[in-house]
């Protein structure tokens, strides 16, 4: 998997190395994660915040994006594009669903059924 983050890239051969590097920087505050494979797309974007997660699964065709829907009940910063997003509680998921969704990605570079979507971005 190619993972672009804030301060560079990295290539992770397994989900379970790209999980840990999520949850450790989920750990420690804010991060945006662009998880591809060998082409630029299907991506998932995974932001995350503490125990706070927001996702973006962009496909192959241009009218191809989608955004999470979560239950968080408040408004959660995140940080996108070196830039701070305020993502609406109700497009908040765990940090737990995010690191589902991205499991079920890397099997398939597909949209992952474990969490709902709703269009756009």
């Amino acid at each position: 998997m190619h993972i672009s983050m804030t301060h560079g890239d990295v290539t992770l051969y397994s989900a379970d190395d790209t999980e840990q590097l999520i949850r450790n920087a989920a750990a420690k505050g804010m991060e945006e994660f662009w998880v591809s494979g060998e082409d630029k797309y299907p991506a998932l974007v995974i932001l995350v915040n503490g125990s706070y997660a927001y996702l973006n699964y962009f496909g192959a065709k241009e009218d191809d994006m989608y955004m999470s829907v979560g239950d968080c009940g408040h408004d959660v910063e995140f940080i996108a594009g070196c830039e701070q997003y305020i993502a609406p509680g109700d497009t908040v998921v765990s940090l737990d669903d995010a690191v589902r969704a991205m499991h079920e990605f890397c099997c398939s570079f597909k949209r992952p059924g474990c969490i709902s979507w709703q269009d756009g971005v």
